[in-house]
């Protein structure tokens, strides 16, 4: 007995001291952390100036240092940033010199593994350098687990003249939570501009209803008066965010042709299909459509009430008078209504 409670005290002891260790570990990283973190837009102007000082005039070879994150951190904006406004030899002075203090393979090494902020910085510092070894290590962060981390890989190959083709990124808009990443429907709206065509047969074959509302609402964007009766179609598709989707892409191509469709919209089962037709038939000016609109002051919805109205003050003073009747409606029903109140009281 003696000796077992023996074990249970010094295994205690070796317990809080581990948990002490540790506290103190992760204090004196935390300190070690701040104190690299000082005086950082000093460190940042002097990082530009050498850089900048270098490669315009190509004297002595600046002393920088990229032994902590920091250091990193501060040198790939600054390079970045650098870069973006340099040309011909200057550019690749300052590549080169990149290359020279280890940069490059640094940021390959940095992008396949580590922490989610790091990696994407490292991915986004690539693009200074377009080879096949670079090339590689996008090609599998798009492999990644972490969205952010597959998005600026793509926009990264994208960058450099080797971006991913459509498929690819349809099938990245079809991950949980694509649908909020506005870097990926620039490279798709990319893509689908460059060929409208092939795009329209990815629509015709797409059964993945998020692959069909990213190309959608691309097709809308181009402004192809091809793209009017494929996107008609599909504001007759089973799933709601499709018809949803389909509808706002017609209002976006904005010729009124599309506005008998919209019109039949306005009376979808789904709220958010509605509040796409009344967006875009006021985005249109489908006068004719005017009733159609203002009966949608009276959905159940709120929201779709509220997208209502603003689509009658665009459909010049017939929907501003809809407006004011409807008003009148209501401030004529407040007595009975309260009457009623008070009757139930």
């Amino acid at each position: 007995m003696p000796s077992l409670l023996a074990f249970v005290w010094l295994s205690a002891v070796a317990l809080a001291a581990l948990a002490c260790g540790t506290m103190g570990a992760l204090i004196l990283a935390r300190l070690y952390r701040a104190h690299g973190m000082t005086n950082l837009p000093e460190r940042r102007a002097a990082i530009s100036k050498a850089l900048l000082h270098f490669a315009l005039s190509g004297d002595t070879r600046p002393n920088l240092s990229i032994a902590t994150s920091v250091d990193r951190m501060l040198l790939i904006e600054t390079a970045l940033d650098a870069a973006a406004i340099m040309r011909g030899p200057a550019r690749t002075r300052l590549v080169a010199l990149l290359r020279e203090i280890g940069l490059d393979e640094r940021m390959r090494r940095q992008a396949r593994r580590g922490r989610t902020t790091e990696r994407i910085a490292s991915i986004e510092a690539l693009r200074l350098f377009p080879d096949t070894r670079t090339l590689n290590v996008l090609k599998h962060a798009e492999r990644s687990r972490q969205l952010r981390v597959v998005i600026a890989a793509l926009k990264t190959r994208a960058e450099l003249g080797v971006g991913a083709d459509l498929t690819r990124l349809l099938e990245i808009a079809a991950r949980p939570g694509a649908h909020k990443s506005p870097a990926l429907y620039e490279l798709i709206e990319t893509s689908v501009e460059a060929d409208v065509p092939g795009s329209l047969g990815a629509l015709a074959s797409a059964a993945d209803p998020a692959e069909k509302c990213a190309l959608l609402r691309a097709l809308g964007e181009t402004g192809k008066l091809s793209c009017l009766e494929p996107v008609a179609r599909a504001a007759r598709d089973d799933n709601a965010d499709v018809r949803a989707a389909a509808i706002s892409a017609l209002g976006a191509l904005g010729y009124a042709d599309a506005a008998p469709v919209l019109a039949a919209a306005t009376e979808d089962a789904h709220w958010c299909v509605r509040l796409k037709a009344a967006e875009a038939l006021g985005r249109i000016g489908a006068f004719e459509h005017h009733a159609r609109v203002a009966r949608l002051l009276e959905d159940e919805v709120w929201w779709v009430r509220f997208r209502a109205e603003e689509a009658l003050h665009k459909l010049n003073e017939r929907g501003a008078a809809h407006i004011v009747s409807v008003a009148q409606s209501l401030r004529a029903l407040a007595p009975q209504r309260g009457a009623a109140r008070d009757r139930r009281l």
